[in-house]
């Protein structure tokens, strides 16, 4: 069985789509008076943690952050069906009565990111939950609040934090993978 991997995305496009969300999440949140309060940002585990530290750097506001180990998909290419918490213990500090921002590698069937945004409303009181994501597939269950890149058809996607199982997590653009 062959591999192949094609670069969709550089990373300079990465950084200058995260950039730009960075700058749109603030801006959603400067209130009547002209200043943003502090947002938390919930980095979902492990896929959403390169996307999330270059957002925050870039984030012009004041912020905090946690995250939450959360999956649905097992060590192959496809998604399991179910949702595993295997770490959510966020601090009840940050989210009650904050803006979270729930941040992810991909929003590919809706289903992680459906599942967490809705623990968080009935276990947690945030102000408002918005969902952030590197990339969203169109036709998704789920359409988060905002992408930094719409992707279609079938490829599964890695680099970038993206992995298949573990591997492919450290390549520096986005590429999709074939096996066949």
């Amino acid at each position: 069985m062959s591999t192949n991997v094609k670069l969709i995305y550089s990373y300079e496009q990465i950084l200058a789509g995260v950039d730009a969300l960075a700058q749109k999440i603030h801006q959603g949140l400067i209130g009547p008076d002209g200043t943003a309060e502090a947002v938390t940002f919930l980095v979902l585990l492990k896929g959403g943690v390169r996307f999330a530290c270059d957002l925050m750097a870039r984030y012009p506001g004041r912020y905090y952050y946690d995250f939450a180990g959360v999956s649905s998909y097992s060590d192959n290419t496809y998604s399991r069906g179910v949702v595993e918490f295997s770490h959510f213990a966020p601090r009840r500090d940050l989210l009650d009565g904050r803006v979270v921002v729930l941040l992810d590698d991909i929003c590919d069937s809706g289903l992680t990111l459906g599942s967490v945004a809705g623990r968080l409303e009935r276990e947690f009181q945030p102000a408002a939950i918005r969902t952030c994501v590197l990339l969203h597939r169109q036709g998704a269950a789920f359409t988060p609040d905002s992408c930094v890149f719409q992707v279609s058809g079938e490829d599964y996607f890695v680099g970038y934090g993206l992995g298949m199982g573990e591997e492919y997590r450290h390549l520096n653009g986005i590429y999709a993978v074939t096996v066949g």
